[in-house]
């Protein structure tokens, strides 16, 4: 596989693992806490639906950009895409209960689920690779990212 096509397939990866473990937390921690929402509830239940997903994923992708890749390159793109891949989740999290909407017009409520997870898992399998390699490559000097060490 080329160097530019892997690093984009692993980070898309990455987006993936993390968009499927940030919902299954929110809809895990959702369930059983339903009857007790509180302000403080619904703060410390989002920042830990957000940041252990994105912790994990950051580690996995550190782990397999090091086998190949310098230390210093490895961490560069794992902080790249820990920092953007919340961000484009927040994004299409919130671009999809407008397609959620539009869906429910057009296809009936039981297609707004599906609807805002297309959007969202579409976005974060495009947008964050993309986001990554944009952010990455004008700091390095030369092209050394792309190429294998």
């Amino acid at each position: 596989m080329a160097t530019r096509r892997r690093l984009f397939v692993i980070l898309a990866k990455a987006a993936l693992l993390l968009t499927g473990a940030f919902w299954a937390l929110v809809l895990g921690m959702m369930l059983p806490a339903m009857h007790r929402m509180s302000p403080d509830t619904n703060a410390t239940g989002a920042a830990t639906a957000v940041l252990i997903p994105d912790g994990l994923a950051a580690w996995w992708v550190f782990r397999k950009f090091r086998v190949d890749r310098s230390r210093h390159d490895a961490l560069k793109i794992t902080v790249a895409f820990a920092v953007s891949a919340p961000l484009v989740l927040g994004i299409g999290n919130l671009v999809g209960y407008v397609v959620g909407g539009y869906a429910e017009v057009f296809l009936g409520s039981s297609f707004i689920l599906p609807a805002v997870a297309a959007v969202t898992i579409t976005l974060m399998g495009l947008l964050v690779p993309t986001a990554v390699l944009a952010w990455v490559r004008p700091h390095l000097a030369t092209d050394e990212i792309l190429q294998p060490k």
